[in-house]
């Protein structure tokens, strides 16, 4: 699957829970315990804007993927924050894990999309784009012979 798509995929979820947090803040905090309903609609703002911008262009991609970074290591912390009890333990830790995750795919397509557009990620591209300027350099060179001197 191409970077692209991925990163198109990610501002599809955006949307989807971005609208959630805006629609339900009440009902999704209650569940994990964490009863800020101003705050969790305000998080669902930053998922709309973070996937306006990775589905409204692609040069937008990059900073609408870098946004949700940033926005889940901001949602670590508040769910950090949280004090959950009896069933919204579960809740709470499934979406702790959720956050973790997301936040694993984000940085890797933000990854992905800075090295492609910096030239050196190509499709199917091997282990040449990865060697730096002099190692490439060094890799077309033969090694000096010894029958020569």
């Amino acid at each position: 699957m191409k970077v692209r798509q991925v990163a198109q995929g990610l501002g599809w979820f955006s949307l989807a829970l971005g609208a959630a947090e805006l629609l339900a803040p009440k009902k999704l905090g209650r569940s994990m315990g964490l009863e800020k309903p101003k705050l969790i609609r305000g998080y669902g703002l930053r998922e709309v804007a973070a996937g306006a911008m990775i589905l409204a262009r692609p040069r937008s991609q990059k900073a609408g993927v870098w946004s949700r970074v940033a926005g889940d290591v901001l949602d670590i912390g508040t769910l950090a924050m949280a004090r959950p009890q009896g069933r919204q333990k579960w809740v709470h830790r499934a979406a702790l894990g959720a956050v973790a995750g997301a936040l694993a795919a984000d940085a890797w397509t933000g990854w992905k999309l800075r090295r492609q557009e910096q030239g050196a990620l190509t499709e199917g591209g091997g282990a040449a784009p990865y060697l730096s300027g002099w190692m490439q350099g060094a890799a077309g060179r033969s090694a000096p012979s010894l029958a020569s001197t």
